[in-house]
């Protein structure tokens, strides 16, 4: 709540990795309040006038609970260390763990857990302390298990680079730009999936050559001091789309669906004709991920509706089908043939 002296704690919910509760109080300021933040906290004149709980006592609780080894987990910590005065030096914050997909500023524990988790949490006037620490400690658990990668949005990774092996990457200009001028990584630009699929045969056959050339070299040196492994090549493809979508196309939900089913029929013979123009002994690798251009112009439709400016309003329906793509953006599949 908010006093004459600032921000002072109202109300605290602590629970441990079990998501047990060990503390849930209402705390009475030590200085008169002036605003209740009622709309965030919840709390009222009402609810804090017959509280005898004063911080001293549980900031006594905390220390005599928590040891210094232990990890404490809070969205935005540095908001509740700061009014409930205390300093640790072990924390994990979620706000900072999961970053904002959009940039800018920290993204809200209400969304979070609904599109990583898939509950709503903070439906009614003002938080429960206690839901937003289990959800909170969930969402930290949840990263914890599936790994650091989980849940970012960090595209800038030059993963090509890392490849140990000649990689040679195909694709349009921008994505050359972005992902075939790392390390040693060589580019060669197409402009259509027919391009691409024509240059990946072309490319395919000099390194079955190539391969060739090296299993012989190697089996007349193979005696010799100065052998070595044959190095690994790599071809890397990258499709562009044949069509160009637009908010209004997806909402339209049937003529999006024909259009995808059409552009997907479109992909399976670029494939199918890739496979039948490869040398032997070619491992083909096929990646397929969830639709993500959409994703993008919902985010920008969502900043636009915050605008004051505007009239339009960001609906649930709208939250709800943008969480559920970007659960669907992150799945994908892998086909491999040789």
């Amino acid at each position: 709540v908010q006093t004459k002296e600032g921000l002072e704690l109202a109300r605290i919910s602590l629970v441990d990795e079990n998501h047990k509760i060990l503390l849930d109080e209402f705390v009475k300021p030590d200085n008169e309040v002036t605003d209740y933040l009622t709309k965030w906290s919840g709390i009222d004149s009402n609810i804090l006038k017959e509280i005898k709980t004063k911080l001293s006592q549980i900031q006594l609780f905390i220390i005599a609970t928590i040891d210094k080894r232990d990890i404490l987990v809070g969205h935005s910590l540095e908001n509740d260390l700061k009014v409930l005065k205390i300093v640790h030096e072990r924390c994990i914050d979620t706000s900072v763990l999961f970053r904002n997909p959009k940039g800018g500023k920290k993204a809200s524990l209400k969304n979070l857990v609904r599109t990583h988790i898939g509950k709503k949490i903070q439906n009614n006037v003002g938080h429960d302390s206690v839901e937003d620490a289990i959800a909170t400690l969930s969402l930290a658990q949840l990263k914890i298990k599936n790994g650091p990668s989980f849940a970012s949005f960090d595209n800038k990774d030059p993963i090509l680079a890392k490849i140990k092996g000649s990689v040679t990457f195909i694709g349009n200009t921008k994505d050359c730009m972005e992902y075939g001028t790392v390390g040693k990584v060589s580019s060669i630009v197409k402009h259509s999936n027919k391009e691409i699929v024509g240059s990946v045969a072309v490319q395919s056959k000099k390194l079955a050559l190539a391969f060739e050339e090296n299993v012989n070299r190697s089996k007349m040196l193979s005696d010799q001091r100065d052998w070595q492994p044959i190095p690994t090549s790599f071809i890397v493809a990258n499709f562009v789309r044949s069509r160009n979508y637009t908010l209004r196309d997806f909402y339209d939900s049937e003529k999006f669906r024909e259009r995808k089913t059409e552009e997907l029929k479109e992909t399976e013979e670029l494939i199918l004709n890739l496979v039948n123009s490869l040398p032997k002994n070619m491992l083909l690798m096929v990646v397929a991920q969830g639709e993500v251009g959409m994703i993008r112009e919902m985010f920008k439709q969502k900043k636009a509706c915050s605008d004051a400016r505007t009239a339009s309003v960001w609906s649930d329906s709208q939250q709800a089908k943008l969480d559920s793509m970007i659960l669907g953006g992150k799945s994908g599949a892998v086909f491999m043939k040789i």
